[in-house]
């Protein structure tokens, strides 16, 4: 009697193709699972949803990576110190009701550049950008704050925009019946009488921006200069209030100043910079003078 042969089994490559395929899929399912159970997600990280309509962009200069910015006798970096007070200043306005978008996440490895900063915050339509730095001189004897704006700011996004159903839209023309606008590809209307108080009509224009911007500087300026620990950088506002031609500031839609909170290389200073409770009143006392930039009362304490 003939011996019964074993059965083979080939396995044709597109088994293997198929089982690949539902390993990976798999793996897929629980990475999303665990992102929202995580609410690992970087908008929702880089995003924090106040109550009072108001929304602060918060650049924090620099990064861990490639650009650590200034580096302090004793090896303290710039960023470091930014993050700081970028971080004491998101609680503070948290805690004031506002929204805010921060242009990286603070005390990690990301990092960005300043034209995916300036795409960030205008894709995001804050009502004020607040950049976070910290200041160096050769001359170790330096010290005090100053506080930038740029006159410069592009002219490119002039004209008038919609707020609407959450999104921000380029106004294309209106009349008295609709306002006309652009969303992807393609013109869209809105009824002004149907939907009266489900819009915002924003005006952008460069020179606006610039007025906003000084304004801004200004409440700011007042309200640090009561600080205990740090003066301006001089008895003249002109030579603490300055123009710079600042990138991220140029580039963005919105009125937009840069905090130097004080010099890295004077030694007294620095020793006050790196205070943790100090790094908490400068940002209070940024976010009083941000409340009067806004006309809102009622947040502030004394410094």
């Amino acid at each position: 009697m003939a011996k019964r042969r074993k059965k083979r089994y080939s396995f044709k490559p597109r088994f293997f193709i198929i089982i690949a395929v539902f390993i990976l899929l798999i793996f897929a399912c629980v990475k999303l699972i665990t992102s929202v159970i995580n609410n690992d997600n970087t908008t929702a990280s880089n995003t924090i949803q106040g109550s009072n309509n108001i929304t602060i962009a918060i650049d924090s200069g620099h990064d861990f990576k490639t650009d650590k910015g200034a580096v302090a006798p004793g090896g303290v970096y710039e960023y470091k110190l930014n993050d700081g007070v970028a971080k004491a200043l998101s609680d503070e306005l948290k805690s004031r009701g506002y929204n805010i978008v921060f242009t990286r996440t603070l005390n990690s490895s990301e990092e960005k550049t300043l034209n995916e900063r300036a795409l960030i915050v205008n894709e995001a339509w804050p009502d004020l950008l607040v950049s976070i730095h910290h200041n160096t001189n050769e001359d170790v004897s330096v010290k005090g704050f100053t506080i930038i704006y740029n006159s410069q700011k592009t002219n490119i996004y002039d004209g008038q925009y919609i707020k609407y159903k959450g999104q921000t839209y380029k106004v294309t023309k209106k009349d008295d019946s609709y306002i006309y606008y652009q969303s992807g590809g393609s013109e869209k209307k809105l009824d002004i009488k149907s939907d009266t108080g489900n819009y915002k009509l924003i005006d952008l224009t460069s020179s606006d921006l610039v007025a906003k911007s000084k304004e801004a500087a200004n409440d700011i300026y007042l309200s640090m200069k009561n600080l205990s620990f740090i003066s301006p950088l001089t008895s003249d506002i002109n030579n603490v209030i300055i123009d710079q031609n600042l990138q991220l500031m140029r580039q963005t839609h919105c009125a937009g100043i840069t905090v130097e909170c004080g010099f890295m290389t004077n030694e007294s200073e620095l020793a006050q910079l790196i205070n943790e409770d100090n790094q908490k009143l400068i940002a209070k006392s940024i976010a009083n003078g941000i409340d009067n930039y806004f006309n809102i009362s009622g947040n502030k304490e004394s410094n």
